[in-house]
């Protein structure tokens, strides 16, 4: 009578399970099976995953982005790195912040004349797992921008799509650790959030990931 009572909701819509389900299918059905098999490795933020050590920032950017498109499989892949132009610090001093000082995006995705052109912030640096995720997400726009096929639901959603791909390929720990930070400084509090899904869909997604092979096997 009272069962209602100890029923627990999901924290995560279905429609975004079921997305989730879509976008995992749309992967294979474009990468293909062998490159799924072949090419991704649960990914963590180890010395045995990152062993370089630098000694500038702008290494760093590039060590790292060289990394990962060896981990992913397309170190071939033509590519170039943009630093992009400084942006306005809204910390005047320990008390006070300039309010509405637009931000400019962690990184951006573009192709010209077959090169895919990656930019970055100069702040992502400051945090070498920011500078992963940034890079991945960007990275994972570039292995499905040449599918044929649209994202589950149409381009529109390609940005979600590119957050999942980065957790298929191996990501997951990293996106979830980085979907939303909460931290202090001298000013008081501060929160800010990396890509376009939250740490429980990318959590639910990696512990998940069996399942959602073993239903996709079919399509090898």
């Amino acid at each position: 009578m009272f069962n209602w009572l100890f029923k627990k909701k999901s924290i995560i819509p279905q429609e975004h399970i079921d997305f989730q389900f879509e976008t995992y299918k749309w992967f294979i059905k474009n990468s293909g099976p062998d490159y799924f098999f072949a090419h991704t490795q649960l990914i963590l933020p180890t010395r045995d995953f990152f062993p370089t050590v630098v000694n500038s920032a702008e290494a760093m950017a590039t060590q790292t982005m060289q990394t990962i498109k060896e981990q992913i499989g397309i170190v071939a892949w033509p590519s170039r790195l943009i630093l992009q132009p400084e942006e306005i610090e809204p910390n005047i001093n320990h008390n006070a912040i300039v309010q509405g000082i637009p931000q400019d995006p962690a990184g951006t995705f573009s192709i010209n004349n077959g090169i895919a052109l990656i930019s970055y912030s100069s702040k992502i640096t400051r945090d070498p797992v920011n500078l992963v995720v940034t890079f991945v997400h960007e990275l994972s726009h570039y292995l499905t921008y040449t599918y044929e096929q649209a994202p589950p639901d149409g381009w529109e959603n390609w940005e979600y799509a590119t957050d999942i791909t980065a957790t298929i390929i191996g990501y997951g720990i990293f996106m979830a650790n980085t979907a939303f930070n909460f931290k202090t400084n001298s000013c008081g509090w501060q929160t800010s959030r990396f890509g376009y899904l939250s740490e429980y869909e990318h959590s639910y997604f990696s512990s998940t990931q069996r399942l959602f092979t073993k239903r996709c096997k079919a399509l090898s």
